[in-house]
Order: C-alpha cells, then structure tokens, then sequence
C-alpha cells in the first residue's frame, strides 16, 4: 500500500470505518469479504471460520487458493486485495456489498493492523507473506504446510480498537449481506 494510502487510513478512520459501531467488529467483517465472494462466485467453498481473541483474528476458508502472481487474470493477487485500497469491491464476487462492508475491504483492515498473514495453498504446501501496517514484509515464500484455501491473521493496533469482539453481531450482520450460505459452515470462535 503507498505510504499516502496508509496515512489516509490511518488518519481519517472515520471515512472508512463507521465510529458509531465496534471497529474490530468492521475489521472482522471487511476481512471476511473475500471468503463470502467465494461464497457469491461458487468456487466450491464448504467452510469459513472466524476466531477472534484479544485485538486478534484470523479467518480460514477452504476456497481455491487466492492467485500470487496472475498478471492480467479476473481475480487481483493476494497481494494487491492485502494493500490497494478499493481493489476489493472490484473483485466480482462482491457485487451488491454494502458501501460500509468492503468499502475499501480488507486493505484497510490490514493498514490498521500491527501484523497480518496471508497464507493460502492446497495439499502439502502454501505460500506465506506477512504484513506491518499495511506494508509486505516480503515476497510470498513457499512453506510446507496441509493448507486447503487461505487464512488471514490480523493483529489490529490497540489506537484503533476498543473493548471485545462481538461474534454474534458479526455473524448477524454477515447474515444480513444477502450471500446465500446453503452448504456452507460458517463458524465463529472465540479463543
């Protein structure tokens, strides 16, 4: 994300964010955009999960993993969805997304983030890159791990987050964006 991009997030919340409602709540929700895209292009998902801690959360689907380097290709990269603010409502799965869920998606969770990751893969091995306030820390890197769609791990900065997760809210407000979830477990932990 150019540093411009970071600052405006960082210094104008309000303009991305609702003040009046759980910014961690938000957070949780614009990141879940991609996986209930997914949901929307019927790629074949069966299963999200949220879990939420602390000023943490991560959230794993089992989706087709998210392209790394696909130039020219429908779907923007995992890299470009991560830190180019409003690339995320272009993604053709998020059609009919409220302005306030993905406004700029989950570029804008991630430059308010201390850390985030992105792993995404099938079978034995992934591919990793991580994240400081917006920013790649490196190229994607191939590790051997049984990863069958993509999680995203974020640590929100305390400045911007108060008070605990709500997953109920969460998961009713998820509910209410109109994506038809028939055959797909969508699951919220605390942990």
């Amino acid at each position: 994300m150019a540093q411009d991009e970071l600052q405006v997030v960082r210094a104008r919340l309000g303009s991305y964010f609702d003040r009046d409602t759980s910014i961690k709540d938000q957070c949780v929700v614009n990141a879940m955009c991609l996986s209930l895209a997914d949901v929307r292009m019927q790629t074949g998902i069966s299963k999200v999960v949220v879990v939420a801690s602390g000023d943490s959360f991560s959230i794993t689907n089992d989706a087709p993993p998210l392209p790394i380097d696909r130039p020219g290709q429908l779907v923007d990269t995992a890299e470009t969805l991560m830190t180019k603010l409003h690339t995320c409502h272009k993604h053709p799965g998020h059609d009919g997304f409220d302005n306030l869920i993905c406004a700029s998606g989950v570029a804008a969770v991630n430059a308010i983030s201390n850390s985030a990751r992105v792993i995404t893969g099938s079978g034995s091995t992934a591919m990793v890159q991580k994240y400081s306030v917006g920013r790649p820390l490196n190229d994607f890197n191939e590790v051997k791990a049984k990863v069958n769609g993509t999680r995203l791990d974020f640590e929100l900065d305390k400045r911007w987050t108060d008070g605990d997760f709500d997953l109920s809210a969460i998961e009713a407000k998820v509910r209410s964006l109109g994506v038809l979830l028939d055959g797909v477990n969508l699951s919220f932990k605390a942990s």
